[in-house]
């Protein structure tokens, strides 16, 4: 049996200002730098024999003490990375922004038929998604594998590997 542990990354810079980052490139806050040591102290002492994370910077700096823990690398798949949020990158979610507020309004309310200007459908993200996991499965069969991701990345992966909707 394969033993999979997931991890969000650590909290980043946009997260902490209350703005949609989806895929830019935004790097982790203080807290999240410490989040990403406090990850690396969970698994100590749980082998581990693979490493994956998104292609962007904020996942991969959260796997790096666990990976150096590990004596592994932390593989970078593009398949991993967050939703494309289109319009809303980059955005407040909040009063800040009104407009954006109501589209995000939108877009939570209906993720799987609604989509955002400029961003990528939940459908098709979630079939990126899944593809990437089913590869890391088959991949590593029988092995204990830490994969970190994000918000809606591992709510794909949960949602495939628990058979929630």
């Amino acid at each position: 049996m394969t033993t999979l542990y997931l991890a969000r990354h650590g909290q980043s810079e946009w997260n902490n200002q209350g703005r949609v980052t989806g895929q830019l490139d935004v790097g982790l806050s203080a807290t999240g730098r410490e989040q990403s040591e406090g990850l690396a102290l969970c698994l100590h002492g749980q082998p581990l024999d693979a490493i994956y994370t998104s292609a962007l910077q904020r996942t991969i700096d959260t796997a790096a003490p666990a990976a150096a823990a590990a004596s592994l690398p932390a593989v970078p798949l593009a398949a991993l990375n967050e939703i494309h949020a289109g319009e809303l990158q980059g955005r407040f979610r909040d009063e800040r922004d009104a407009e954006a507020q109501a589209l995000w309004a939108r877009w939570k309310a209906d993720l799987w038929g609604a989509c955002i200007p400029g961003g990528e459908r939940f459908d098709q993200f979630a079939l990126r998604v899944g593809a990437a996991l089913q590869a890391i499965l088959q991949r590593h069969e029988g092995q204990r594998v830490l994969i970190v991701g994000h918000s809606a990345t591992n709510r794909v992966i949960l949602g495939m590997l628990l058979g929630w909707p």
